[in-house]
């Protein structure tokens, strides 16, 4: 037998005696004041009484108990229980959104302890933009028009449009007489020409939620 199929049979033998912790789904998205489930379940080498503890990772990088001493934390009791070893989300809210490790200790198996990671985004539709447009431009300067807006999640991505016509991306060459950025939200017009009427419109990554709001931007002569 060479080392490979040692050393195969030897992770075999080891997994046979340790706490084994998975899920059905490691990246879960639902919207805002929708319900979810977090699926944890676990294996044990020997029945034993076993440690169970949840805890979230924010978006700022903070840990927190989620499910310790046998206990919910008290901001999830009205709104989530448990499920056996998973937690059941009955009304999500935004601040929900995180990494969730789901943690067993078994003592009494050769190998005590697993945990597995599950990460948590929950979809929030952009608000209504807040767009930076200077009401009037000389023909032939440079314009940077900008918008943005701060509730949607994941992140926003924007669009522009030129008198009702989608101003596409694949314009950015050196010759264009535009530039967009659809993450930063913004247009920059270069020359500017004649009379522009924008709509922005943010879109979330996930179920395309929408919103637009029209501008219009008179461009005067030079001359």
């Amino acid at each position: 037998m060479n080392s490979a199929r040692l050393l195969r049979s030897a992770i075999v033998l080891w997994e046979a005696f340790a706490v084994t912790v998975e899920s059905k789904s490691y990246n879960v998205r639902q919207s805002e004041f929708g319900g979810t489930m977090l699926d944890c379940t676990y294996q044990l080498e020997k029945q034993q009484p076993v440690r169970l503890e949840w805890k979230k990772v924010d978006l700022n990088g903070d840990v927190s108990f989620v499910f310790y001493n046998n206990s919910l934390a008290a901001d999830l009791q009205k709104r989530a229980e448990m499920i056996e070893s998973s937690i059941l989300f009955r009304n999500l809210t935004r601040g929900d959104s995180g990494q969730y490790r789901c943690e067993v200790t078994a003592p009494q198996d050769r190998k005590n302890f697993q945990e597995i990671i599950i990460n948590l985004a929950v979809l929030v539709a952009p608000s209504v933009p807040v767009c930076d447009i200077p009401s009037t431009a000389m023909s032939g300067s440079v314009v940077e028009l900008k918008c943005r807006e701060k509730e949607g999640n994941p992140a926003s991505e924007y669009k522009w449009y030129k008198n009702g016509l989608a101003l596409e991306l694949s314009a950015m060459s050196t010759n264009a007489t535009y530039k967009v950025d659809k993450k930063a939200g913004t247009l920059v017009s270069n020359p500017l020409s004649f009379i522009y009427t924008y709509v922005w419109c943010a879109c979330s990554l996930i179920r395309q939620f929408a919103v637009r709001s029209p501008w219009t931007l008179h461009v005067a002569c030079s001359n």
